[in-house]
């Protein structure tokens, strides 16, 4: 819509946003293995976050809250 209708831009912003969410996805899977192989929440999200996890999808991905990720509390 922000691009006067062109469906070029919004096929180009459909295909990024089909991108991070199958990012998002495929940590959340990644997480969980990690987790249940005994690694540390920190060890999870700090490996997470190199692979380009940001915020709430790290959060997400541990099970820990927003708040407490921001806070370094995990």
């Amino acid at each position: 819509m922000q691009q006067g209708g062109n469906i070029i831009a919004c096929d180009a912003l459909m295909r990024m946003v089909d991108r991070d969410r199958l990012n998002e996805a495929a940590g959340k899977k990644e997480a969980a293995k990690l987790l249940a192989a005994g690694f540390s929440k920190r060890e999870v999200i700090e490996y997470l976050a190199k692979r380009g996890l940001v915020g709430s999808q790290l959060s997400d991905a541990v099970g820990i809250s927003l708040s407490d990720l921001q806070a370094g509390k995990y």
